[in-house]
Order: C-alpha cells, then sequence, then structure tokens
C-alpha cells in the first residue's frame, strides 16, 4: 500500500478512534444504570437504550476505516453521518426532555429511509460499480432529510427553553440568575455537528471528515460524561409537585372548596401582602431577588405565593418584581437631578443598563430616553 504511511494512516486512525470511542461509550452507557437515582427525579436520566443504539451503530461506519482508499467507502460513511446520527439525536431529544415511550416501530420508521440509502451504497461498494451517478441525488435526498431533522430538533428545544423560562420566572427577578438549560447548548451542538456532517458529504474531503471524526469523538464523551456523573442534576420537563405547608392557605387550593368567590379573594389579599412586602421594604432593588426570599419574608409556601402571582396581572414573579423596577426608573428619570443609565439601573435593581432598557422597553413600549423625552419637557440628559 504505497502511500499509505502518509495522509490514508490519519484518516484511518481518525475514524477508527471515532468507531471505539462510540463503542466504548455504547457499553458504558448500557451497564450503567443509575440504581441511585429511581426515586429521585432531579437525578433520572432516561434515553438509555436510544443512546446506547445511537453510540452501538456508529460500528457500521467501520466500512471506511478498513478501506480508507476506496471513494465508494469515504461517500458511504460521509451519506451515514447525515443520515444515521440526526434521527438518533430527535429520538432522544424526545426521550430525554418529554419523557416520550420510543417503540420499536417509531425506531425502525424513522431510520427506514437512511438504512435503504445506505444498503444502495453498500451495493456498489461490495460489488466494485461506479457509484457516481448516484452521488448526486443521494446527496439531495440526504440534505432534505438532515433538515428534516434539524427542524425537529430545533422545535423541540425551543419549546423545552420556553418551558424553563416560564418556570424560571416564577421563582427569579433577573435573566442573569436563570439556571442555564441545557437544551440551549444543545441547539448549539446539534446544529454545528449537522453542519460539519453536511459539509463533509458535500465538499467530499478526507481531511476534514479526519477534523470531524476527531471532533465527533471528544461530543460523544462530552455527552456521556453528564450521565456517568452521579452528583449532577439536569433540568426536567417534569417536576415533582411541592407539599402544602401553610394551614391557613390550604383552602385556596383546595378542589373541595366551593365558594370561588371567597377563594378569589384568598388569593387577593396575599397577592396584595406580596406587593406590600415588594414595594414597601423596596425588595426589588436586590438584583438577585428570588421568590424564595419573598416566601421566607412571609413565612408562607413558595407554591403558594407562585401560584397567587401566577393569577394576577403580572402572571409571573419576573414581571412582578421588573414592574416595580421600571416604575421606581420612572420616578428617578422625572426628578431633575440628572443620573445615568447604569446608575439608575443599579439604583432600581437591575443587572446592568442593558437589562434596564430591555424590560423598559418591555414595560412601556420606549426606551428610557424614549419616556423622558415624552414626559418631561427638559432636555436634560442622564
Amino acid at each position: 500500500m504505497n502511500g499509505f504511511n502518509t495522509p490514508y494512516i490519519y484518516f484511518c486512525l481518525g475514524n477508527f478512534l471515532f468507531v471505539i470511542t462510540c463503542f466504548i461509550c455504547a457499553l458504558l452507557r448500557w451497564f450503567h444504570v443509575c440504581h441511585e437515582y429511581r426515586n429521585n427525579i432531579n437525578y433520572f436520566f432516561p434515553a438509555r437504550r436510544v443512546i446506547t443504539l445511537m453510540f452501538g451503530s456508529q460500528v457500521l461506519q467501520s466500512f471506511y476505516w478498513m478501506n480508507v482508499f476506496s471513494d465508494t467507502a469515504f461517500f458511504y460513511v460521509a451519506v451515514f453521518g447525515v443520515v444515521a446520527i440526526p434521527p438518533f439525536f430527535t429520538l432522544m431529544e424526545q426521550r430525554f426532555f418529554f419523557f416520550k415511550t420510543i417503540s420499536r416501530k417509531e425506531v425502525m420508521t424513522r431510520l427506514f429511509t437512511p438504512l435503504l440509502i445506505l444498503i444502495f451504497i453498500l451495493y456498489f461498494y461490495f460489488t466494485s460499480s461506479n457509484i457516481r451517478p448516484f452521488v448526486l441525488p443521494i446527496q439531495f435526498i440526504s440534505t432534505i432529510l438532515i433538515l428534516v431533522e434539524m427542524t425537529t430538533i430545533s422545535r423541540g428545544q425551543l419549546r423545552v427553553i420556553r418551558i424553563i423560562r416560564g418556570r424560571a420566572e416564577q421563582e427569579y427577578s433577573n435573566l442573569e440568575s436563570f439556571p442555564k438549560v441545557f437544551a440551549h447548548s444543545k441547539i448549539g451542538i446539534t446544529i454545528f455537528s449537522c453542519t460539519l456532517l453536511l459539509t463533509v458529504l458535500w465538499a467530499e474531503s478526507r481531511y476534514l471528515k479526519l477534523v470531524v471524526d476527531l471532533l465527533m469523538s471528544a461530543m460523544a464523551l462530552q455527552l456521556l460524561i453528564p450521565i456517568l456523573n452521579t452528583k449532577r442534576s439536569i433540568p426536567l420537563i417534569v417536576e415533582e409537585p411541592g407539599k402544602i405547608e401553610d394551614s391557613d392557605q390550604t383552602e385556596i387550593y383546595s378542589s373541595s372548596v366551593e365558594d370561588i368567590s371567597e377563594k378569589e379573594l384568598l388569593q387577593a389579599k396575599l397577592e396584595l401582602k406580596i406587593i406590600e412586602l415588594i414595594e414597601g421594604k423596596e425588595l426589588y432593588k436586590e438584583p438577585r431577588l428570588t421568590l424564595a426570599e419573598v416566601a421566607k419574608e412571609l413565612g408562607k409556601n413558595r407554591n403558594h405565593i407562585s401560584a397567587a402571582i401566577s393569577k394576577s396581572r403580572y402572571q409571573s414573579f419576573y414581571r412582578l418584581v421588573n414592574h416595580f423596577r421600571v416604575e421606581h426608573a420612572k420616578q428617578r428619570i422625572l426628578q431633575t437631578k440628572p443620573i445615568t443609565l447604569d446608575n439608575l439601573a443599579c439604583e432600581a435593581g437591575f443587572s446592568s443598563r442593558y437589562t434596564l432598557i430591555r424590560v423598559f422597553k418591555e414595560e412601556t413600549g420606549m426606551t428610557p430616553s424614549q419616556w423622558k423625552e415624552k414626559n418631561q419637557k427638559s432636555d436634560e440628559s442622564y
């Protein structure tokens, strides 16, 4: 094999490393059942079979490193990455985030077309026939398949982000305090991975395939490490309901309450207490203010407080606190003493001037400067 000791040995070793890494990850994921997590939903990692199958199926890329000189083998492995990996991303998302039961029929349905394409290419590989006339149609079909999967995955992740953000708004008063969502990084990882795979398919470059193999090996380990980390929790869509502790508020949420007006009255009283506390003690000036701190101040259950706020016109703790921050900013703007946006943000409880401008515009439809110009006749700058 003349020349095997130059670039081709690296192409071979790169793909071999990726296949072996995935095989090891498949074994680890299958045998690491996480028994201690079964009774704690915050430490539950689903999609064990899907992830194992995704990693294990990469062994089928061995056709490339066993015959790295073959153009058909290279085309096969390029198509394999595009049509066979993204469907597993979709299945894993459905199981991991939404706990959807994945049936064998659904797996086979999603993988049926990719398998047909790969078998078609393998026919040319084993018969040493010329596949060149079929390359362009296969590239177009493969591109359509991966774009469909990318769209499905992105829509699912955006749904996850909206749900997590909605929950965070019930707990925190500043976006900077919101917990980082795995869905954010997964969208980036998915788009980045699919773009790389598509580039390999259309560029037909073995050097690029080598780079992708090394990156995908690292990403496979990155995906597995959080699962094997027994001390790390993940944000899930399903949440364990909290216990009702306040006896004086239990009737608000009891399904046996017959007098709806009385229930609404109790909710209104609790809402008034929350507003009086936040506005009266100027708690909104604390940038890191959380629902838990307000609940502690009132001596009430955080679930009751969250429910009362969600029934109010503010709808979330985040919007309630920021409403008072904006109101404070308005009052300060109308004063004759100038103030910079940075100082105004700090005084009102915003984490930065940019947060002040964004929230102020959400609340009023105008920036602080525009609102000042409309409501104050003087041209004093602040």
